[in-house]
């Protein structure tokens, strides 16, 4: 049957029911007295509206090519077909006359594009089903286990909820949970993989018992059905890892180019779980300020990468590396906006708003909360001070009227080599050449993060060499170690190469 009224604003002039879809199509046309008449072609289809979103479209100030789609209030415009899915296709027709008229009129490109002669937006959206019984559209889960000898005949063992699994291994299943953060990857530059992380979870079958978690997940999309997988973090020290916490924030750079990528991971809220806690003075809970991030290339770093996202097969353990933030750090926040500008290869991170709680002494104590409206700024590609190093004989010796250089390696807090970095190198009289003249050598970026520094010393004599690093002045700066035969860092093997 016809159904009702499309809006209460503007008069629909015809419905027509599409026989091939089975999808209603209703033109409207503008009934403003002198508007130019646009036909607006619609088709919409709405499954589960309870479930999913009361999904309609409704016209509003219509002006000639424009469509707003919003949310409705619950209501039965349209009878919901048998598929588990909403649909939405929108599609404007303009005339050649009226797109000339378009561009002519308005300049802004934003403009341009809503004249475009023929636009479609199309939004699907698909119920997963986790019940042991699903065939197509799954949400699926194995049991996952840490002993390779379990896997030696190749078969995964399918599991749709925690505790089937055996003592030895479990579900991959993320379950019920709240406050967790999720962000989408490319898989070695390729496939989409959503990467989930912590959380409030129920740790009982009952859901009475809640606690925090600071686990991985992945989902691969395979075909119509997902793929969960729990990914094998190393915490057997309990400080390679971010503590467990909900509403973190995080984001994903480094990605592409044929590598995962790299997960960033900044606050949230930790501590132990109380009832009402976000209405509740109680000390026990708190905001973190911490900065951590992992990296993603280590899931294929055996090649064998596709079987922990596609089958639950996660042996090798990955870690996260907690990154030391030079300076003040934001204050602590829950529910922060994090995003980051990298295209370019600016690796500018930005950090707005969330949650500070504020706290008047130790656990049992009163605590407020109020909420951030600042935003942030943290260079991620800044050559970092202890990841920098010094090496070359020009360090240690040199003869008066000869040009003697020295060699800097850097990298930046993610591990990559650094370049753009800002260094303040002098040369100055030991306590045995008083009379020796100061010198100011410029450092110059001569490869990927390797730097170069040449000097002439004029007179024979004891000197010393200070070497900073460090963007805003020297009280912003900090010194770089070295030795002359090779790089001090032990810690990366990025500078040890670019010295060698």
């Amino acid at each position: 049957e016809t159904p009702g009224p499309y809006s209460r604003e503007k008069k629909v002039c015809e419905y027509k029911c599409d026989p091939s879809s089975e999808k209603w199509k209703q033109h409207a046309i503008a009934c403003r007295a002198g508007a130019k008449f646009e036909k607006i072609g619609i088709t919409v289809s709405i499954t589960k509206p309870d479930k999913l979103y009361d999904a309609v479209l409704k016209w509003r100030e219509l002006d000639p090519g424009k469509i707003e789609l919003e949310a409705a209030t619950a209501g039965t415009m349209f009878a919901a077909p048998a598929d588990d899915k909403v649909d939405i296709s929108v599609t404007p027709f303009a005339s050649k006359d009226s797109l000339k008229a378009c561009a002519k009129d308005k300049s802004t490109s934003a403009f341009k594009a809503q004249c475009l002669e023929t636009r479609e937006v199309h939004i699907e959206m698909t119920k997963l089903d986790s019940s042991h019984t699903c065939e197509r559209k799954c949400s699926k889960g194995v049991c996952q286990f840490k002993d390779a000898a379990i896997y030696a005949s190749g078969e995964v063992f399918p599991c749709f909820q925690q505790g089937i699994c055996g003592g030895f291994g479990s579900c991959s299943l993320p379950g019920p949970r709240s406050g967790h953060t999720a962000v989408p990857f490319f898989f070695n530059g390729g496939p989409s993989v959503i990467l989930l992380f912590g959380g409030e979870v129920y740790s009982s079958s009952l859901e009475t018992t809640r606690e925090l978690s600071h686990d991985l997940y992945t989902g691969y999309l395979d075909g119509s059905s997902l793929s969960w997988a729990r990914l094998n973090v190393d915490c057997s020290v309990e400080a390679m890892c971010p503590e467990p916490r909900r509403d973190a924030a995080i984001s994903i750079v480094d990605g592409g180019g044929g590598s995962s990528g790299k997960m960033l991971l900044f606050g949230g809220f930790a501590g132990a779980l109380v009832n009402n806690y976000l209405d509740s003075d109680d000390n026990s809970l708190y905001a973190l300020s911490d900065l951590w991030f992992i990296n993603l290339d280590q899931l294929d770093s055996d090649g064998d990468g596709l079987s922990c996202l596609q089958k639950g097969i996660c042996l090798r353990p990955i870690k996260w590396v907690e990154m030391q933030v030079p300076g003040a750090r934001p204050l602590s926040r829950f529910g922060a906006g994090m995003s980051i500008l990298d295209a370019a290869g600016q690796g500018v991170l930005y950090l707005s708003g969330g949650v500070h709680k504020v706290s008047s002494g130790g656990v049992g104590t009163s605590a407020s909360m109020f909420e951030l409206n600042d935003l942030l700024l943290f260079q991620l590609r800044d050559p970092f001070f202890a990841r920098c190093s010094a090496t070359g004989k020009g360090l240690a010796s040199a003869v008066s009227g000869q040009q003697t250089p020295f060699f800097v390696a850097c990298t930046d807090l993610l591990g990559t080599p650094a370049n753009g970095a800002q260094f303040a190198v002098s040369i100055t009289p030991g306590a045995s050449c008083t009379d020796c003249p100061s010198t100011f050598p410029p450092v110059l970026n001569i490869a990927n993060g390797l730097y170069r520094c040449f000097f002439t010393p004029s007179t024979a004599g004891e000197y010393q060499i200070s070497i900073l690093v460090g963007r805003g002045g020297k009280a912003f700066q900090e010194p770089v170690g070295g030795d002359p035969n090779a790089p001090t860092s032990t810690v990366d093997d990025v500078i040890r190469d670019q010295l060698a």
